[in-house]
C-alpha cells in the first residue's frame, strides 16, 4: 500500500439555537458547541466569547467590512449590508444572554425576564463560522489491478552478463545488466484507491486557536489595537503550522473564525473555501465573485489580505495538479472545508444538546470521537450546558454497533442495512440501539487508527 500526507478541513456554525430555551432555571452556554479533539482523544467545548474574539472583528481594518447578504440596516448601509464594528456590538450582548445576563449585562430577577431579553434579540440573529482548514492525516492508498496478458506485461529488453577474476584475493566477481519494464496496455483494468484509510494524526484536529497561546491565553488587548495586532500573529501563526516550523510532531493551533450573517448561512452549502481558489460553481468568468466565504466576498478580500490566507495555495505543483498525480513535487495545503460532525444546545434534550453529523471526508456516519463517562451518562443535565470537558474512557458508542475489529457491522431498522422496519430515534437524531446497551472500553495509544475518528491503535472490550 501506499501512504501519503493528506489534509482535508471542517467547519461549523455557531449561533443562537433555533427553538428559544425554556424554563423555569437561565440556561447558561448554550451558545457554545462542543467538538472532538483528536490530539486528546476527547470532546472539548468551545466557548462564544473566544470565537467573537477569535474574528478579531473589532481591528480598525475591517471596520468598513461588509457582510454578504445581511438583513442588518446598521451604519447607513446603503444596500443594507452590516459592519464589523456593530457585529461585536451584538455579539457582546449575545455573550451576555450566555452568561445567564439580560442583553445590557445585568442581572435578572427571574427566567421570565431573561426570556424577555432573549426575545429582544431575536430578528438580530448572528453567527460565526469557525474552520479548521488543515486537518491533516497519514493516508494509506491502493492500487487493483486485474491479473493477467489484457492489462499489461513486463517487457524484458537487453541483458548480459561479465565475468572476471580478481587473483590477488581469488575471487570471481559477476556482472548482470538487465533491462525491465512494466506496461500497462489497457488502462480501464486498473484502479487507484487513494486515500482509502488512515495509517496515522499529523495536526491540525485540536481545539487551539490561531493567535491564542495554549498556555497565556490571548495576548493582545481586546480593543482596536489588540485586535489587529492579533491579526498579525494568526497569520504568523498560519505560516508556522503549513510550513512545520518546529517540528513535524510538534503541537500546532487549529482553528480560525470568521463572521457570518444569519441569510448566507441559511443559503450556504456544505463546502466553503478559505484560500483564493474558489469552489465550481463560483466562476463565473472575470466577475467572479467568491460567494463561499464567510462573510462574502468583501470579507474574503479584507481576511485574505490580513491573515495572509491566499499563501495557503503557494508552492503547489500547478502540473501534478492539472493531471491529477498522486505524487506532488510542492505542497498540498487544504483550503477547503466540509461540514464536520459537532454538538450543538438543545433545549428538548435530556443532554441539552444535538449532533449535526458531519459531511466531510468521514461521511454522515462517522462517529464523531468518544462519549459519556459511565460515572456521569449526562454531563449537561439540569438546564445549564455546563463548560467541562468529559474523559475518553470508558465511553457509550453512539450511532452504529462497533465490530471487535473496530468496522461497522449490519444494523437493523429505519436508515440502516438490510430490510427497513420502523425503530426509534434519540434525541440527536441517531438511532437507537437495537439490543440493549453495549459499553466499551478504549484502550490506545497513539499510533494506527482502527476506529472512527480515533488514531489509536484499540481494542473494544466488552464491559
Amino acid at each position: 500500500m501506499l501512504t501519503r500526507s493528506t489534509q482535508v478541513g471542517e467547519f461549523y456554525y455557531m449561533g443562537p439555537p433555533q427553538i428559544e430555551p425554556q424554563g423555569p432555571h437561565i440556561p447558561t452556554n448554550f451558545l457554545n458547541m462542543l467538538i472532538f479533539d483528536e490530539e486528546s482523544d476527547k470532546h472539548v467545548v468551545i466557548e462564544w466569547d473566544d470565537a467573537v474574539r477569535a474574528t478579531c472583528c473589532k481591528s480598525d481594518s475591517l471596520k468598513d467590512v461588509k457582510l454578504a447578504e445581511s438583513s442588518l440596516n446598521i451604519e447607513l448601509g446603503t444596500d443594507g449590508t452590516s459592519r464589523l464594528p456593530k457585529f461585536h456590538e451584538i455579539a457582546t450582548q449575545w455573550s451576555n444572554l450566555n452568561n445567564g445576563k439580560l442583553r445590557n449585562n445585568t442581572k435578572p430577577r427571574d427566567f421570565d425576564e431573561w426570556i424577555e431579553s432573549y426575545r429582544e434579540m431575536k430578528g438580530i440573529e448572528i453567527y460565526i463560522a469557525v474552520c479548521r482548514p488543515f486537518i491533516e492525516h497519514l493516508m494509506h492508498s491502493a492500487v487493483l489491478a486485474v491479473s493477467g496478458r489484457d492489462t499489461g506485461a513486463t517487457l524484458f529488453g537487453p541483458a548480459d552478463m561479465q565475468i572476471s577474476a580478481n587473483t590477488q584475493v581469488k575471487t570471481i566477481e559477476g556482472h548482470y545488466t538487465g533491462h525491465f519494464k512494466a506496461v500497462v496496455t489497457n488502462p480501464k483494468n486498473v484502479l487507484v484507491m487513494r486515500d482509502i484509510a488512515c495509517a496515522g494524526y499529523m495536526a491540525g484536529c485540536n481545539t487551539q486557536w490561531f493567535g491564542k497561546d495554549k498556555a497565556t491565553g490571548w495576548t493582545t488587548t481586546d480593543d482596536e489595537a489588540g485586535h489587529t495586532q492579533q491579526l498579525a500573529s494568526i497569520s504568523n501563526a498560519i505560516m508556522s503550522r503549513l510550513a512545520f516550523e518546529d517540528d513535524v510532531h510538534s503541537t500546532y493551533p487549529s482553528m480560525l473564525a470568521f463572521p457570518i450573517s444569519k441569510e448566507q448561512m441559511a443559503n450556504a452549502d456544505t463546502v466553503l473555501s478559505l484560500g483564493s481558489r474558489l469552489l465550481p460553481w463560483e466562476v463565473m468568468g472575470y466577475s467572479s465573485r467568491h460567494t463561499s466565504f464567510p462573510g462574502g466576498h468583501d470579507a474574503f478580500n479584507r481576511y485574505s489580505t490580513l491573515m495572509n490566507l491566499k499563501s495557503i495555495q503557494f508552492g503547489e505543483d500547478m502540473k501534478a495538479q492539472e493531471n491529477m498525480e498522486y505524487i506532488s513535487q510542492g505542497s498540498t495545503n487544504n483550503s477547503l472545508c466540509f461540514t464536520g460532525p459537532h454538538r450543538k444546545y438543545n433545549t428538548f434534550t435530556k443532554s441539552f444538546y444535538e449532533l449535526v453529523p458531519g459531511q466531510g471526508h468521514f461521511g454522515p456516519d462517522a462517529i464523531p470521537g468518544v462519549c459519556f463517562n459511565n460515572s456521569n451518562p449526562f454531563p449537561f443535565a439540569s438546564s445549564t450546558f455546563q463548560t467541562t470537558s468529559t474523559p475518553a474512557s470508558p465511553f457509550h458508542v453512539a450511532g452504529r454497533q462497533v465490530a471487535s475489529w473496530g468496522e461497522r457491522v449490519s444494523q437493523d431498522g429505519s436508515g440502516r442495512n438490510g430490510v427497513s422496519r420502523a425503530r426509534g430515534t434519540g434525541a440527536d437524531g441517531v438511532s437507537k440501539a437495537i439490543d440493549a446497551e453495549r459499553t466499551f472500553a478504549c484502550r490506545g495509544r497513539r499510533g494506527k487508527r482502527r476506529h472512527g475518528m480515533c488514531m489509536r491503535v484499540c481494542e473494544y472490550v466488552s464491559m
